[in-house]
């Protein structure tokens, strides 16, 4: 479904396609199975005539994204904002913020990953801390 609507939106080739298998148990994982994910990268410039551009295009993929159930990698930015963003790793959250509360200084001293990877979120850090 990915590649189609890489095609539909894009028509960029070659697709750079990296197949992902989460494996194992444990707090990340609720029950022990394997789940398969393919990290789908489009390189190059779109010349369709109704290209949405970079940022309507990224947010279509996002879109989909979350309603596939699938995760955006997070050496990308995103545009989604806080609430899409924790609902695309909602499975993950609790170990996320158990580990972030129980490292010592962790909160004060490194941003949440959505800071990171997110536009919108490094402006609302700065806006914060100038207060």
């Amino acid at each position: 479904a990915g590649i189609e609507l890489s095609h539909e939106a894009t028509e960029v080739y070659p697709l750079w396609m990296v197949p992902v298998t989460l494996e194992g148990e444990g707090e990340l994982r609720k029950e022990k199975s394997c789940t398969m994910f393919v990290d789908l990268g489009i390189y190059g410039i779109s010349h369709k005539s109704d290209f949405a551009g970079r940022e309507g295009t990224l947010r279509r993929f996002e879109k989909f994204t979350i309603e596939k159930g699938g995760f955006q990698a997070l050496y990308a930015e995103t545009l989604m904002n806080y609430e899409e963003f924790t609902r695309m790793f909602q499975e993950h959250d609790h170990c996320y913020q158990k580990a972030r509360s129980q490292l010592p200084l962790c909160k004060d001293a490194f941003p949440e990953v959505f800071e990171k990877v997110s536009k919108a979120g490094r402006q609302a850090r700065v806006l914060e801390q100038r207060g």
